[in-house]
């Protein structure tokens, strides 16, 4: 990729930042009980434009999580042995994003890891995904010729965002650096555009 595309790539990037960020939007995270074809969500968040939240709960997956998913969160059996199941909050979630535009940091996988847990595509929600976003933002060419993916905490120390005060790979804490993630983008595209 040229310079010229990165720079044409990176601007429209971070336009695309700052309008998201107009919207009133939700930003959406979950944890899991791993990755794979049988995952399960043990919590979720969504926070609100102003990164309020709107929902931070735990979820009882129905199954043990495993070692390596505790390593990973620190959700154990026992936290989530009393939460509600997907079932009793699926109502009140589904009614959140059917009325918000939902952005999400690996917008695939937490849409993947939704639809094997509901059984079905989460009801009317319109999903973006910042982590592509950012991809073409910082523009790292990748092994297949596309923009690199980059972990979100490792967005973050690129884009030197201040510290958060919840945790890394906890749902809520997630939420608010995809957030700081969308301003930090922003803040570029309004330094840079004059």
């Amino acid at each position: 990729m040229t310079a010229y595309r990165h720079a044409i790539d990176r601007k429209v990037a971070a336009h695309e930042a700052h309008l998201l960020l107009q919207n009133d939007f939700l930003i959406l995270d979950t944890e899991t009980t791993g990755i794979d074809r049988n995952a399960r969500v043990v919590q979720i968040a969504i926070i609100d434009a102003s990164g309020q939240p709107a929902v931070d709960t735990l979820i009882n997956p129905g199954m043990p999580i495993p070692a390596d998913a505790m390593r990973i969160h620190g959700i154990t059996d026992a936290m989530v042995n009393d939460a509600p199941s997907m079932a009793d909050l699926l109502p009140s979630l589904e009614s959140l994003w059917s009325i918000h535009p939902t952005y999400i940091y690996n917008a695939e996988f937490d849409s993947r890891i939704l639809l094997q847990h509901i059984g079905r595509r989460p009801g009317l929600m319109r999903s973006t995904c910042i982590m592509k976003l950012y991809a073409r933002f910082v523009g790292q060419v990748g092994s297949r010729g596309d923009y690199k993916w980059h972990k979100l905490t490792d967005a973050c120390i690129q884009l030197k965002v201040p510290r958060i005060d919840a945790p890394a790979h906890s749902a809520l804490g997630d939420c608010l650096r995809t957030l700081a993630v969308l301003r930090a983008m922003s803040e570029w595209y309004v330094r840079n555009s004059a």
